[in-house]
């Protein structure tokens, strides 16, 4: 009985094999032929539009997911890492976001624009952690590769205005000291 119903499974899953199915298409036409490299490459542009439209509608944490699957299959995409990196700003992980602006700059075209906009980004995370220094040298070099840049003009007057505060409380301190 048992070799019987044996039998019968084995037909009906070799009549399920040579049945005639139609084959769904889960990818586009175009990109049929692609070598490994180029799949990659169009699975990584993918993954940066949705990131970028999850992070334009405020969906940081899932733009995260995307930006991320976008470097794992082009890790020279200076704009998945600033896109990481204006996310992880957003999430407040501050420490996070340097080191995606520093992988944007590292692989971003030598336009002046663009480097500002990583750059001054970068100073805005260096604020945030409180190393003051390196913020005041990050939105500095940002007004140089573009001097109307409104944002780093903004942080480099906080930067001389938490200086002065903090210059203040440490003369305070001084004077009751004695």
């Amino acid at each position: 009985m048992l070799r019987i119903t044996l039998i019968m499974v084995f037909c009906l899953v070799i009549a399920g094999c040579s049945s005639n199915t139609k084959t769904i298409q889960t990818h586009p036409a175009e990109d049929e032929g692609l070598t490994l490299n180029q799949g990659r490459a169009v699975a990584a542009d993918n993954h940066l539009e949705q990131g970028k439209a999850l992070y334009f509608k405020g969906k940081y944490a899932q733009a995260i997911k995307h930006l991320m699957r976008s470097i794992t299959n082009n890790y020279n995409s200076w704009e998945s890492h600033y896109f990481l990196g204006l996310c992880q700003q957003k999430k407040e992980r501050y420490d996070r976001s340097i080191g995606s602006f520093n992988n944007a700059l590292k692989y971003c075209p030598p336009e002046k624009l663009i480097i500002a906009k990583i750059t001054y980004n970068l100073g805005f995370s260096w604020e945030k952690e409180g190393y003051l220094h390196k913020a005041a040298e990050k939105y500095s070099l940002a007004l140089k590769m573009n001097p109307d840049l409104a944002a780093a003009q903004l942080g480099t007057e906080r930067i001389k205005s938490k200086t002065a505060d903090s210059d203040k409380t440490q003369e305070n301190k001084d004077e009751k000291a004695f």
